[in-house]
């Protein structure tokens, strides 16, 4: 892992720890100044005040407050920045992990300049979603009590950040709609240091925090000009990860939903050169220039499952989810739903034999109970087909083509590995069907199984994961489908009436 910190600060450990220690005796920190990691890779200093370990480290932020000491929601700080600073200074002497609540309201981040930014710190976890009297982690209702990170200066504001959050090792951000962010800067003139081109709501480079039950709305990468995207070396641009920007990270994104944001490609996510582990999440409505209206991935291990792509667009390919055209990373996407998505649903790239950043060998793809429906410009589209594997989906009714290869696809590539699928048109392999699925409504997007439908008990019980996208059970229905066999096609399990 990125940031060692992360082995033990664990959310119950050390305060067992800490609670020994001030049973025998207080520990008292001394001032002290703490290097922090700043957007170019320099170090800063925070001037930390005399800290004593032992206590619970908590810090409380309030939209509404009178600026206190933040160690309570009657002396709250009225910064999101200020409430995060002063936790690590107890993070960071005392060798543990400190909570930063935040109640509702809006809070602009924009304050002088377009690089002012809510920095997580390593060893902070911020909680956001509470009214401002909780007493505890579980009573906050994030839905209920919205709290917004805003990259603008205020509501009525023209000014705006490049990126709204900026991530750390060891770090959590959860419970959060962050909104507002412009990455419309350049590459610097050597063509060396990316600095504020990507990740226009949240940029994460060298580190892997946790992002959970957050929305990354209405945020941006891009000038305006579909051109502006280059290679990276001439200086001409590098805007992408609209909603977020993935670079050299584990990060765990759980829970999620990127809705509305753009960017030249990865208008929700971009991933380059990292493994992140991504649940439960919703990509809807973004749009890429060019590709990866959802997500976009070059040289990574991605791995996505339970989650939702539905009205993305590109302007290229991969309106839902692209690969590289290169391919160059291994690839597991189960129990995904890929709906109307404009510019072809998933999008997978060249077969290649190579080591990705960490090193992890290979370029494969493992694509098992999703569904595909009423995507435009094919369902699944490969440039090659070599090293990806297809089972238990289902893919019905899209514009374009069910599994096709691309139009600028190598001719060499072998027909695309399917089993126990069902395919509109039909497919050449083991246990594939052409029949309709059935779906409870498909014209209201509902793609669970009917009664009666063909893709019941019909899939492979081995390959399927134990189980479905929304976290009900694999069931067995009595007479339906083949014996023995439990497991349904698609990303649904039919759940029989009681």
């Amino acid at each position: 892992m990125i940031g060692t910190i992360e082995q033990y600060l664990t959310p119950r450990t050390p305060y067992r720890i800490v609670a020994l220690i001030a049973a025998l005796a207080a520990v008292h920190c001394h001032e002290a100044e703490v290097l922090v990691s700043n957007m170019s890779g320099k170090e800063e200093a925070l001037s930390c005040p005399d800290i004593l370990c032992g206590s619970l480290c908590r810090r409380y932020v309030k939209k509404t407050a009178t600026p206190g000491d933040g160690l309570s929601w009657g002396t709250a700080f009225d910064s999101v920045q200020q409430g995060i600073n002063s936790a690590y200074c107890d993070a960071s002497q005392c060798k543990t992990t400190c909570q930063v609540w935040v109640a509702e309201g809006t809070y602009y981040i924009y304050h002088d300049k377009p690089e002012d930014t809510v920095r997580l710190r390593p060893g902070v976890h911020v909680y956001g979603g509470f009214a401002g009297s909780e007493a505890t982690l579980e009573e906050r209702d994030y839905l209920t009590h919205e709290t917004i990170l805003n990259g603008k200066d205020g509501p009525d504001g023209n000014h705006h950040v490049y990126q709204v959050v900026f991530g750390q090792d060891a770090s959590r951000l959860d419970g959060f709609t962050v909104t507002g962010g412009r990455a419309v800067g350049k590459l610097s003139d050597d063509g060396e240091e990316l600095k504020y081109g990507c990740g226009g709501g949240m940029y994460i480079s060298d580190a892997s925090p946790t992002v959970a039950n957050c929305i990354f709305t209405d945020n941006q990468a891009h000038d305006g000009n579909s051109t502006s995207w280059g290679d990276g070396i001439t200086g001409e641009g590098h805007n992408v990860g609209g909603g977020m920007y993935l670079n050299r990270s584990y990060s765990t994104v759980t829970n999620c939903t990127f809705a509305d944001n753009a960017a030249v490609t990865g208008a929700g996510l971009q991933v380059i050169a990292a493994t992140p582990t991504i649940t439960d999440c919703t990509f809807i409505g973004n749009h890429a220039n060019s590709e990866g209206g959802g997500l976009f991935s070059f040289a990574s291990y991605l791995r996505i499952s339970n989650s939702t792509f539905e009205g993305n667009s590109a302007g290229w390919l991969g309106g839902g989810l692209a690969e590289d055209i290169e391919g160059d990373g291994p690839m597991e996407i189960s129990n995904c739903i890929f709906r109307g998505n404009e510019g072809g649903g998933l999008y997978l790239g060249e077969s290649n034999t190579v080591w990705i950043w960490d090193g992890t060998m290979g370029d494969w793809a493992w694509i098992v109970n999703n569904t595909f429906h009423v995507n435009t410009g094919g369902a699944i589209v490969a440039s090659n087909f070599e090293d990806k594997v297809f089972v238990n989906n289902i893919v019905w009714n899209n514009e374009g083509g069910e599994i096709v290869l691309a139009g600028s696809g190598d001719p060499d590539s072998p027909p695309a590995d399917v089993t126990y699928s069902l395919v509109g048109g039909g497919h050449e392999g083991l246990g594939n069907i052409d029949a309709d699925p059935m779906f409870a409504d498909a014209a209201a997007g509902d793609l669970r199984l009917s009664a009666g439908s063909p893709c019941i008990d019909a899939a492979d019980d081995l390959a399927a994961p134990q189980s479905d996208a929304l976290g009900n059970p694999r069931v067995d229905i009595d007479g339906v489908g083949s014996a023995g066999v439990i497991a349904d096609m698609g990303a649904l399990e039919h759940q029989p009436t009681p």
